[in-house]
């Protein structure tokens, strides 16, 4: 009974400040390829306007290669219109390559900019702009510049 209780109170002041979604990227990278991705995230608000979010994306055939990555970013947002906000993004990546060379994976980071627009309590769109940067033996693995347009549920 204590444990069903601690979980109502869990969910209750959780309420709102979690999203669930889908996105869909643009990947500018500086080995000369432009890739189309996709991919899914959580968000979760941890006080007002500090977001943070887990997610999963992964990149299309891009001249023979393709790629995947796990981000995990905290986003400060400002308040900027009624429904509007904006702000930095800074958080980890784990990519992986197939194709380009034998199966790679390596770590680095993201820093950006994070917008969302709040369609309604229970729906926004998000738009983030950063560069990923992640290197491998002295070489570029993933860097360059992603724009990611997401479509959330929020609960």
């Amino acid at each position: 009974m204590i444990a069903v209780m601690a979980m109502s109170a869990l969910t209750m002041s959780a309420q709102g400040k979690m999203a669930v979604g889908a996105n869909v990227n643009l990947g500018i990278f500086s080995n000369s390829h432009t890739c189309m991705g996709f991919g899914a995230k959580f968000q979760y608000e941890f006080i007002q306007n500090l977001r943070g979010e887990a997610g999963f994306e992964y990149y299309t055939n891009c001249d023979g290669w393709g790629t995947w990555d796990i981000n995990v970013n905290a986003a400060y947002l400002f308040p900027v219109a009624e429904k509007f906000k904006l702000g930095p993004m800074a958080g980890l990546t784990v990519v992986g390559t197939h194709g380009f060379e034998s199966n790679v994976t390596t770590v680095g980071l993201n820093v950006g900019a994070a917008g969302e627009y709040q369609i309604s309590d229970s729906f926004k769109l998000g738009l983030d702009v950063y560069y990923k940067h992640a290197r491998k033996d002295g070489g570029d693995l993933s860097c360059g510049l992603v724009i990611s347009a997401t479509a959330a549920y929020c609960f």
